[in-house]
């Protein structure tokens, strides 16, 4: 059966109904549909409804005047020019297309890694709250993965008790977001709380029968463990970059101009899934945030039918904050710098 829409959206992240929310605000006579895999229940479809609804208090549209997406669970088998085959037989017949499929996380090469107790995680909040209420003062914990998510999930179990061994293939930690003194500090503050910090270490199996037991190091040692939490970092999904045949680079996403539209007429990209180009250098950018996807969304959902708003190239900025010390960050990291000569370094500061 074909379903016909004026604006599709693949993705079913905070940025997909960002630009959903933007194209109705833009373009209310048009009609929209969200197409994810992922489950909506019925009551998490009413509240998001209401939720976009009550959004346009702070438009001069009314509430009346706003649609609400159709959102649609399924997937994308293939293009055949503006229709999408979907793997439940169905097809969507669009006018403008926006990809919005973040990232997914990177899968390291570990034997074993299929066991029970091992979990691959990227920034699942929700489900890594499960998994630590599950967590024993017996159970020997290993978080592999020393950027932000591992440092905050090791001091978070810090905080209720639970002691980790947080183990980084850097020789530092939080290495693509901040300085080296920053990554000391931060290890010496986790140190401090009971968490045994593991630098410039790599595993290489993971060993137990149908569960976990043990994980071997690059340097032949064994630790003992039964809950393995793998978080190495994200890349762009770009499996419906590949279906539709557009332009992207692997490690970086989809190509984007300045206006989000793709290699293919009526087709745009935003959030973790599309390129960012370096605001100092001009060159593709690893960069995964969600502020900068919220903004490229609202963009992206007010560009599709005139080429209203450019983005340009983006500035490597962020702050938070870890123990109740504040942090920030601006253009690129030191170790950056050396690696490919930039003049440019990033500021960063811990307070």
């Amino acid at each position: 059966m074909d379903k016909v829409f004026d604006i599709v959206i693949i993705g079913g992240g905070e940025d997909a109904l960002c630009c959903a929310f933007s194209s109705s605000i833009s373009y209310p006579e048009k009609s929209i549909a969200v197409l994810s895999n992922a489950p909506l229940e019925a009551n998490t479809y009413l509240q998001l409804c209401e939720n976009f609804k009550s959004g346009i208090s702070t438009t001069s549209k009314s509430k009346e005047e706003l649609t609400c997406p159709e959102f649609i669970r399924d997937q994308v088998l293939t293009k055949v020019g503006k229709k999408l085959k979907l793997y439940s037989g169905d097809s969507l017949v669009f006018d403008k297309l926006v990809i919005a499929t973040g990232s997914t996380a990177i899968v390291p090469n570990i034997e074993g890694s299929y066991l029970n107790g091992v979990h691959l995680l990227k920034n699942e909040w929700q489900k890594i709250h499960e998994i630590i209420s599950k967590i024993t003062s017996e159970s020997d914990v290993i978080i592999y993965g020393g950027g932000f998510f591992g440092v905050t999930l090791a001091n978070q179990l810090a905080e209720i008790g639970k002691s980790s061994t947080l183990i980084s293939r850097s020789d530092r930690l939080l290495p693509t977001s901040m300085d080296a003194e920053i990554g000391r500090e931060v290890q010496a503050l986790l140190e401090k709380k009971g968490v045994r910090v593991l630098t410039d270490t790599k595993i290489r199996r993971v060993v137990g029968e149908n569960s976990v037991k043990k994980v071997i190091l690059d340097s032949g040692a064994e630790l003992n463990c039964n809950l393995l939490i793998i978080s190495c970092g994200q890349k762009p999904d770009i499996s419906v970059a590949e279906k539709l045949g557009l332009v992207f680079d692997k490690d970086r996403g989809i190509l984007v101009d300045e206006y989000l539209r793709t290699s293919k007429k009526d087709i745009y990209a935003i959030g973790a899934c599309a390129a960012k180009f370096d605001f100092f250098t001009g060159d593709l950018a690893n960069l995964i945030l969600a502020a900068t996807a919220n903004l490229e969304a609202c963009i992206a959902g007010s560009n599709l039918y005139s080429s209203l708003y450019s983005q340009g190239n983006f500035l490597n900025k962020f702050c938070g904050q870890l123990f109740l010390k504040n942090y920030s960050g601006f253009s690129i990291s030191e170790s950056r710098k050396q690696n490919e000569g930039e003049e440019k370094v990033l500021l960063s500061k811990m307070q």
